[in-house]
């Protein structure tokens, strides 16, 4: 692997960080560290955080910068971030773990399964709200200090007005995705996302909170830029979707889930994850189960109030073979997937996004038997606004 010059320009980083993820090469902790501490100099990002890992590895991860601004805390890597989007990631991973046990079937009628609301149309599957064919309308409430259930935020018969049969992404078949979760298991959705995705990978510092409240010190303030200029912190919310936005994880813990996931499921059903299951929406993206796909890359993201998340993965012969992670804030500068800032990332297309911008039971679930991790690396970064 070659090194890096003593001061790399942003752009040598950019071209390197791409040549590197194109070769399967991946950059040592000091090489990150140097990263980090030029790439927040150079953009007056007020924080950066790099993370990185391969299956089965202790994650490593860089912080550089402030958790706050107006309370001088250095940044940490134990320290949460939002990850709208990217936590469509964990609920499409639960639901296929339920397929994995036999607790429900990718073509069985989601309706069947629904107890606390239904869609209007009974006809939907399970695999058409994994590869958001389905139609289902989303939600208008995007935050709250408090999250509703799904009958009081969407009614108890959700509307299903998109265009069905091609890929139409949003936020509405996600968050029936969730509430499938809870019926079928018969326990909260966050309880159940931590029995079925985070326990087993090993992310303990994962948390859905359910009020602003819950949000806790350990977590990085969000920041918006004012006409002037200047730094404001952004009041803290959460979002009344948990399915798809909810979730605050550190760097180190999306590793996991982005090196991991496929370690929870048979190898068949892990590679029908990264496979088309229909025909492209109008912006050339298809869908496998609960991924987007483009060409030879697979994708979560999404764009919050306080935050913009996109992890991108390599795929070869549908298996996961690298993967990126990312976040920065919406007031931030873009930034590319492997660390090195610059440009947007090339998967999110010109129609912005591929989400939506957004302004109790002990019941023993079965162990899944499980294929073997794939060999995999990441990069995370993350920018809070």
């Amino acid at each position: 692997m070659r090194s890096l010059p003593a001061r790399p320009s942003l752009r040598h980083l950019k071209l390197e960080a791409k040549r590197r993820l194109t070769a399967g090469e991946f950059a040592t902790p000091p090489e990150i560290a140097a990263i980090a501490a030029r790439a927040r100099a150079e953009l007056g990002l007020p924080a950066l955080l790099l993370a990185g890992g391969e299956p089965g590895c202790t994650p490593w991860a860089v912080a550089a910068g402030h958790a706050g601004l107006d309370r001088n805390e250095p940044l940490q890597s134990g320290h949460r971030f939002p990850v709208p989007g990217v936590t469509a990631l964990v609920t499409g991973t639960a639901v296929l773990r339920l397929v994995a046990d036999g607790r429900l079937s990718l073509d069985d009628p989601a309706n069947h399964h629904l107890r606390a609301v239904s869609l209007a149309d009974d006809s939907v599957t399970v695999r058409e709200l994994l590869s958001h064919t389905a139609g289902v309308d989303s939600p208008a409430e995007l935050y709250a200090d408090s999250v509703p259930e799904l009958a009081e935020l969407m009614g108890r018969v959700i509307s299903c007005g998109g265009p069905r049969g091609t890929v139409w992404p949003g936020n509405g078949g996600i968050c029936v995705l969730g509430q499938l979760v809870t019926d079928v298991t018969g326990m909260p959705y966050a309880t159940a996302a931590a029995r079925l995705v985070f326990e087993p990978l090993g992310m303990r510092d994962s948390r859905f909170p359910a009020h602003s409240a819950d949000i806790g010190p350990g977590a990085v303030t969000s920041y918006t830029v004012t006409p002037d200029g200047a730094l404001e912190p952004f009041p803290a919310q959460v979002s009344t979707m948990p399915a798809v936005a909810r979730l605050w994880a550190t760097g180190t813990d999306l590793v996991r889930l982005a090196t991991g996931w496929p370690s929870l499921l048979p190898a068949a059903l892990a590679r029908a994850a990264l496979t088309p299951q229909a025909e492209p929406g109008p912006a050339g993206i298809r869908a496998g189960l609960g991924w987007l796909l483009n060409g030879e890359t697979a994708a979560q993201g999404g764009a919050g109030l306080e935050a913009v998340t996109l992890l991108r993965s390599r795929v070869r012969d549908r298996r996961p073979t690298s993967f990126s992670p990312a976040a920065r804030s919406p007031s931030s500068p873009s930034t590319t997937p492997s660390g090195a800032p610059g440009s947007t990332p090339d998967h999110t297309s010109e129609e912005g996004t591929m989400y939506q911008p957004y302004p109790g039971s002990e019941t023993q679930l079965p162990e899944t038997q499980r294929g073997p991790a794939p060999a995999a690396s990441l990069y995370f970064r993350q920018a809070p606004a």
